[in-house]
């Protein structure tokens, strides 16, 4: 644990347990890089940021509960929300990704293949869909001054966003 009451580590018998996500400190991340002390079973709690920013070494199962936290926004309430949703279909094969690469591992997924096909999207939805685009706009309007408008600019990206949000 500790001094702010987040947990971030503890060993109980056999088993060693590490939280890993953006809150801990880079240094106390690196725990996760390190072996379990001796005769035990080094486990890692863990949100989407072991996805791709981290690879831990010697993983053997990942327990995949098919959740993310993703910021959505409300453009017509013009509110930012933390929301609890189904991942995407890669980052579920990123996930799979994380076992099986120093050794031989498996996954656990606590949803079903019908579940995966169905409900989960292929692809996360860019950042642009889901953001408040106030301070991209300002940005945008720095940067690029005289090389056409904003709007013209973030309608020529991959996935643009509503153009009525731009305007605002």
């Amino acid at each position: 644990g500790d001094s702010n009451g987040q947990l971030r580590h503890f060993s109980l018998g056999r088993t060693h347990a590490v939280a890993l996500h953006s809150m801990i400190p880079l240094e106390e991340q690196e725990e996760s890089l390190q072996p379990p002390p001796a005769d035990c079973i080094k486990i890692i709690v863990s949100t989407n940021l072991a996805e791709s920013s981290v690879t831990i070494p010697h993983v053997k199962t990942v327990i995949d509960a098919g959740l993310q936290r993703s910021v959505s926004y409300d453009p017509h309430r013009e509110v930012v929300s933390l929301k609890r949703q189904w991942c995407s279909q890669a980052s579920a094969r990123q996930r799979c990704g994380r076992v099986g690469r120093v050794c031989p591992g498996k996954v656990l997924r606590l949803y079903t293949r019908e579940h995966h096909d169905r409900y989960m999207n292929a692809f996360e939805a860019s950042g642009l869909l889901n953001a408040p685009l106030e301070n991209i706009v300002l940005r945008l309007r720095l940067m690029l001054s005289g090389m056409g408008s904003v709007s013209e600019i973030l309608s020529s990206s991959l996935e643009p966003p509503n153009a009525e949000n731009v305007s605002r």
